[in-house]
């Protein structure tokens, strides 16, 4: 997969999924690019190409980065500030937002 890309340009990474139950590949990739526009090239160029027999299809992905898959949604700070200014309002309009659901409220 390394060699059908490097010519766009310089690779950060390359990832392609095992199926551990059968030693094999899932039959997709990630390749990620230093620059935006090298990926770009690589999209235009390669997407409906053949690579072993195989048509390619090739997109860009929002997709989550490798440092934080592990990350819980709460964990960045944004997230906290955004959850606490909901608190805050919500005790100002007197503390009446809708209760959680039970599976997700402890004193019940």
């Amino acid at each position: 997969m390394e060699a059908a890309f490097i010519p766009f340009g310089e690779l950060r990474d390359v990832h392609i999924p095992m199926d551990y139950r059968d030693n094999t590949n899932k039959g997709f990739a990630f390749v990620e690019f230093v620059d935006e526009y090298d990926a770009d090239a690589a999209i235009e160029n390669m997407d409906g190409a053949e690579l072993f027999g195989k048509p390619l299809r090739v997109n860009a992905t929002k997709g989550i980065k490798k440092g934080d898959k592990a990350k819980s949604v709460w964990s960045s700070e944004e997230y906290l500030q955004e959850a606490q200014s909901h608190f805050d309002q919500d005790q100002k309009n007197g503390g009446d937002a809708p209760e959680a659901p039970e599976a997700l409220n402890p004193t019940h």
